[in-house]
Protein backbone atom coordinates (compact mmCIF):
# COMPACT_ATOMS: atom_id res chain seq x y z
CA UNK A 1 0.00 0.00 0.00
CA UNK A 2 1.25 3.31 -0.71
CA UNK A 3 1.86 6.11 1.94
CA UNK A 4 -0.34 8.10 0.46
CA UNK A 5 -3.52 6.16 -0.01
CA UNK A 6 -7.20 7.51 -0.31
CA UNK A 7 -9.19 6.43 2.69
CA UNK A 8 -13.47 6.54 2.37
CA UNK A 9 -15.09 9.23 4.88
CA UNK A 10 -14.90 7.15 8.64
CA UNK A 11 -12.91 4.17 7.16
CA UNK A 12 -9.54 3.50 9.45
CA UNK A 13 -6.60 2.88 7.39
CA UNK A 14 -6.36 -1.19 9.42
CA UNK A 15 -10.38 -1.66 8.13
CA UNK A 16 -9.97 -1.33 4.22
CA UNK A 17 -6.71 -3.10 4.88
CA UNK A 18 -8.83 -6.06 6.37
CA UNK A 19 -10.80 -5.48 3.21
CA UNK A 20 -9.18 -5.47 0.66
CA UNK A 21 -7.02 -8.46 2.24
CA UNK A 22 -10.32 -10.39 2.03
CA UNK A 23 -11.40 -8.87 -1.60
CA UNK A 24 -8.61 -10.34 -2.72
CA UNK A 25 -8.98 -13.95 -0.99
CA UNK A 26 -12.53 -13.52 -2.92
CA UNK A 27 -11.42 -12.15 -6.33
CA UNK A 28 -7.80 -13.06 -6.38
CA UNK A 29 -5.13 -10.10 -6.39
CA UNK A 30 -6.03 -9.33 -10.37
CA UNK A 31 -9.63 -8.65 -9.10
CA UNK A 32 -8.30 -5.81 -6.21
CA UNK A 33 -6.57 -2.95 -7.83
CA UNK A 34 -4.91 -0.86 -5.76
CA UNK A 35 -2.33 1.29 -7.71
CA UNK A 36 -3.25 4.49 -8.02
CA UNK A 37 -3.10 4.56 -11.79
CA UNK A 38 -4.76 1.82 -12.36
CA UNK A 39 -7.30 2.83 -9.46
CA UNK A 40 -7.56 5.93 -11.41
CA UNK A 41 -9.86 4.58 -14.40
CA UNK A 42 -12.38 4.44 -11.85
CA UNK A 43 -13.02 8.30 -11.15
CA UNK A 44 -16.03 9.52 -11.01
CA UNK A 45 -15.67 11.43 -14.70
CA UNK A 46 -18.38 13.99 -13.96
CA UNK A 47 -16.73 15.00 -11.13
CA UNK A 48 -14.24 18.03 -10.87
CA UNK A 49 -11.23 17.84 -12.10
CA UNK A 50 -8.21 17.92 -9.37
CA UNK A 51 -10.81 17.47 -6.84
CA UNK A 52 -10.34 14.06 -4.75
CA UNK A 53 -13.87 14.57 -2.58
CA UNK A 54 -14.91 11.32 -4.78
CA UNK A 55 -11.44 9.83 -5.64
CA UNK A 56 -11.74 5.72 -5.27
CA UNK A 57 -9.59 3.62 -2.71
CA UNK A 58 -9.45 0.91 -4.57
CA UNK A 59 -11.60 -0.54 -7.37
CA UNK A 60 -12.59 -4.84 -7.55
CA UNK A 61 -13.68 -6.51 -10.62
CA UNK A 62 -15.81 -9.39 -9.65
CA UNK A 63 -15.85 -11.83 -12.78
CA UNK A 64 -19.60 -13.83 -11.10
CA UNK A 65 -22.62 -13.42 -9.44
CA UNK A 66 -21.19 -14.73 -6.28
CA UNK A 67 -18.00 -12.98 -6.51
CA UNK A 68 -20.12 -9.82 -6.59
CA UNK A 69 -22.24 -10.95 -3.30
CA UNK A 70 -19.02 -11.57 -1.45
CA UNK A 71 -17.73 -7.80 -2.11
CA UNK A 72 -20.98 -6.91 -1.07
CA UNK A 73 -20.78 -8.78 2.07
CA UNK A 74 -17.50 -7.95 2.81
CA UNK A 75 -18.12 -4.36 2.36
CA UNK A 76 -21.57 -4.33 4.46
CA UNK A 77 -19.34 -6.12 7.45
CA UNK A 78 -16.55 -3.58 7.31
CA UNK A 79 -19.05 -0.71 6.55
CA UNK A 80 -16.38 0.46 3.43
CA UNK A 81 -18.80 2.31 1.37
CA UNK A 82 -19.45 1.43 -2.63
CA UNK A 83 -20.20 2.98 -5.45
CA UNK A 84 -20.75 0.99 -8.43
CA UNK A 85 -19.76 1.83 -11.86
CA UNK A 86 -20.20 0.22 -15.06
CA UNK A 87 -17.36 0.17 -18.14
CA UNK A 88 -17.35 -0.87 -21.58
CA UNK A 89 -20.49 -3.07 -20.96
CA UNK A 90 -18.49 -4.66 -17.73
CA UNK A 91 -19.56 -4.48 -13.92
CA UNK A 92 -16.55 -2.89 -12.01
CA UNK A 93 -17.59 -2.36 -8.13
CA UNK A 94 -15.21 0.68 -6.86
CA UNK A 95 -14.66 1.37 -3.44
CA UNK A 96 -15.09 5.33 -3.31
CA UNK A 97 -14.88 7.86 -1.10
CA UNK A 98 -19.25 8.32 -0.82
Amino acid sequence: MSATRVLPPGVSGAALDDALSRLARELGDDGVLVDAADVAEYRDPYWYAGSDTYAPAAAVLPSSTEQVQAVVRICNELRIPLWVSSQECTIDTSLARR
